[in-house]
C-alpha cells in the first residue's frame, strides 16, 4: 500500500524569474534643415532613342503637340557591322559603357577594356589594368563583348 500525499514520481521544476524585454524609449528625428535642391544635368538620350512629336486633335481646328520618346529596334551586337559597333559603343561616351569589350586589331593583337572617348580617328580605351590605350579606327578588325 502506498501513502497518500506527494506523488511517487515528482520532477522538480525550478521557478524562473520573469524577464522584461528592453524596449526603445527614445528616438531622434532627423533635423529639419532644408536641403538644397540638386541640379540634375540633362543628359542627351542615347542613339537608339528617338524623340517624336505627336499631334492630337482636341476640338475642331485645335491640335496639341506632344513630345514622346520611342525606341529604335537594335540589331544584336554580333550582327552589327564594325562601324555600327563603334558608333554604338561611342554613344555611351561620357558615361560608363555597359560592357567590357575585346578590340581585335588587324595585326592579331587584342586590347580588352571599356571605351572612354574618341578623338577623330582614335578611340581611347581604359584597359582592365586601368591604363589608357589609343586605338586607330582603321586598325580595328572586330569588337567582341565579354
Amino acid at each position: 500500500m502506498h501513502k497518500k500525499g506527494r506523488p511517487l514520481l515528482y520532477v522538480n521544476q525550478p521557478e524562473f524569474p520573469e524577464i522584461k524585454p528592453v524596449m526603445q524609449h527614445y528616438f531622434q528625428a532627423p533635423s529639419s534643415q532644408e536641403k538644397t535642391p540638386v541640379k540634375k544635368t540633362k543628359v542627351q538620350p542615347l542613339g537608339y532613342v528617338e524623340e517624336v512629336e505627336l499631334e492630337k486633335p482636341l476640338k475642331e481646328n485645335e491640335t496639341v503637340k506632344e513630345k514622346s520618346f520611342m525606341f529604335k529596334e537594335l540589331k544584336p551586337f554580333k550582327k552589327m557591322t564594325l562601324q555600327e559597333k563603334v558608333d554604338y559603343l561611342l554613344s555611351f561616351e561620357g558615361r560608363k559603357a555597359p560592357f567590357q569589350c575585346r578590340f581585335i586589331k588587324d595585326d592579331g593583337s587584342e586590347i580588352s577594356g571599356v571605351v572612354t572617348r574618341r578623338d577623330h580617328q582614335k578611340i581611347l580605351i581604359r584597359t582592365l589594368k586601368g591604363e589608357e590605350a589609343d586605338l586607330n579606327k582603321n586598325d580595328l578588325v572586330d569588337i567582341q563583348i565579354y
